[in-house]
């Protein structure tokens, strides 16, 4: 199991209030850059679902429909901000994704900074994760949607997890839970953790608190799937509402086109760790996580298992990720890497992410619009090889300017390859 790791991940000094205010006005000038260049749709889909739960709660409310009942933090926090501010639904989800992904910034930070000493190291992750698309310009696209909300809680709660502070994470985990049943993830985990922890010196105290935060855990993940009444489900697997979806728990993996998704995807959303890792660079990282290899493995497991039975929009749930890819940036901050790598690694994501382009609108271009970021279902096609050679032409790139300083700084690059 996990044991902490003090070179890894340092208790040091809190983080100094001017640095976090530092920290939280680039991540309201990242939030508003982006916002610049993006336009925006009325809610569809699955954001009808919120907007419904948003005006009339989920208790007595006979339109709703699984998975999204099962998610109504977001929905009730715009609730309680049209009402406090006399906004209309539409305008509280727009405030209220704002103030999200501006969270989730500031959280990114807070992670990254457990791995640097340099604040202004730690801007350049916080930065990186968010131009990737999912985490602010497509929920700044479609503010009805709820994941912006959820990201900032998955990335606390593992903040919490590596500062060793483990009842903090549990109860994180829960709160996320009704934002996202990704934050599942962290709560077994955590879990997981306490029982190691209490299995050195077991007591009764102990015993009961780990007995009572299994139960817990238990009723937030089943209680809301079992005690409230949808009227339709679109889960990939339901084995309440629909037992003949649990078929689907073969049939997914061996649907090939839906696993090319998945490899993109993969690729798509971790572009910014494969294009400043090297061999030398990626053994480094490895080594430097050995401690916490159980915690990592763990984490991208069951996230894996989610995103094979997640549904359709493949790359809004890898990148529930962004805490171990957060990790692997931190500890690259570390190692002597040129400054050009990661100046051309912010333009390869600026462009890859499409950040200064508008989103298609789906009831303009339905095919427009599931093409613009790739791996949508068991969709495959011709851009789906474009993003594939656009990956590997970014790889190129940074292949080369690699080259040209080895030649032109052989010693130096060596020793920065070696971090």
């Amino acid at each position: 199991m996990l044991q902490p790791s003090v070179s890894i991940f340092p208790a040091g000094k809190s983080v100094r209030i001017f640095e976090g205010l530092l920290a939280l006005a680039v991540a309201v000038l990242i939030v508003a850059g982006i916002a610049f260049f993006t336009n925006s749709m009325a809610p569809k889909w699955d954001s009808d679902s919120y907007m419904d739960m948003a005006r009339l709660g989920v208790f007595g409310n006979d339109h709703l429909v699984a998975p999204f009942a099962y998610s109504p933090g977001m929905p009730y926090l715009v609730h309680v901000v049209s009402g406090i501010f006399s906004i209309s639904l539409e305008q509280g989800f727009v405030w209220v994704t704002r103030f999200a992904a501006v969270l989730f910034l500031f959280a990114a930070f807070l992670l990254v900074r457990c791995f640097t000493p340099s604040t202004g190291k730690a801007m350049l992750p916080m930065l990186f994760v968010g131009i990737s698309c999912m985490h602010v310009k497509v929920p700044l696209f479609c503010p009805a949607a709820v994941d912006v909300a959820a990201f900032p809680i998955m990335v606390l709660a593992v903040w919490a997890f590596v500062k060793r502070r483990l009842w903090f994470c549990f109860w994180v985990s829960i709160l996320g839970l009704f934002f996202k049943e990704f934050l599942a993830i962290p709560l077994l985990l955590t879990l997981l953790e306490l029982a190691w922890v209490y299995q050195g010196s077991p007591n009764r105290k102990s015993l009961l608190l780990l007995g009572s935060g299994t139960l817990l855990a238990l009723g937030a993940i089943l209680v809301p799937r079992l005690g409230l009444h949808v009227v339709a489900t679109y889960q990939e697997i339901d084995p309440v509402h629909r037992p003949r979806s649990l078929g689907r728990l073969i049939l997914d993996p061996l649907n090939v086109r839906r696993d090319i998704n998945i490899v993109l995807d993969a690729f798509s959303y971790w572009l910014p760790s494969l294009l400043l890792l090297t061999p030398d660079r990626w053994r480094n990282v490895r080594q430097s996580l050995m401690l916490q290899k159980t915690f990592i493995l763990g984490f991208l497991a069951l996230n894996f298992l989610l995103v094979m039975y997640g549904g359709t929009n493949i790359l809004i749930f890898m990148s529930y990720s962004v805490p171990v890819q957060l990790m692997v940036l931190g500890i690259l901050l570390g190692m002597k890497i040129h400054p050009a790598e990661w100046a051309l690694a912010l333009i390869c994501l600026l462009l890859y992410n499409r950040t200064f382009w508008a989103i298609p609108l789906p009831d303009k271009n339905f095919d427009a619009f599931i093409d613009f970021y790739e791996g949508w279902a068991s969709r495959v096609n011709l851009s789906t090889l474009r993003h594939f050679l656009e990956i590997a032409l970014y790889l190129l790139a940074m292949g080369g300017l690699r080259h040209y300083l080895r030649k032109r700084t052989p010693h130096t690059l060596t020793q920065a390859n070696a971090g």
